[in-house]
């Protein structure tokens, strides 16, 4: 697996989900930039706390694509109030989105 690219710029259209470090046992979140299709951080966990904070520190986020999950629209509510969020089954695929 890469790791992340280091930080440049804003996000405005991010894209949040789950991954496995371990299948099974031990899960993380991968965070993508939706506009340049790059992963711009990964989280330890999949706890709301974390994620909440990672976006408290970005406030230009206006859009939010999740899974249907409640962690990340928790996350979502209480650190990017301003962000439209979008829940569909392909929150962090790789093609540009013209709208949610």
């Amino acid at each position: 697996m890469d790791l992340p690219d280091p930080p440049c710029g804003s996000v405005f259209h991010l894209g949040i989900d789950e991954f496995a470090f371990r299948r099974g046992y031990r899960f993380g979140t991968v965070l993508v930039n939706l506009e340049s299709h790059r992963v711009v951080d990964l989280l330890p966990d999949r706890r709301v706390e974390t994620a909440a904070a990672w976006m408290w520190h970005h406030p230009d986020i206006t859009i939010v694509s999740r899974d249907r999950g409640g962690e990340y629209a928790s996350a979502a509510t209480l650190s990017a109030p301003q962000a439209i969020q979008c829940a569909d089954r392909f929150h962090i695929c790789v093609r540009r989105i013209s709208a949610c």
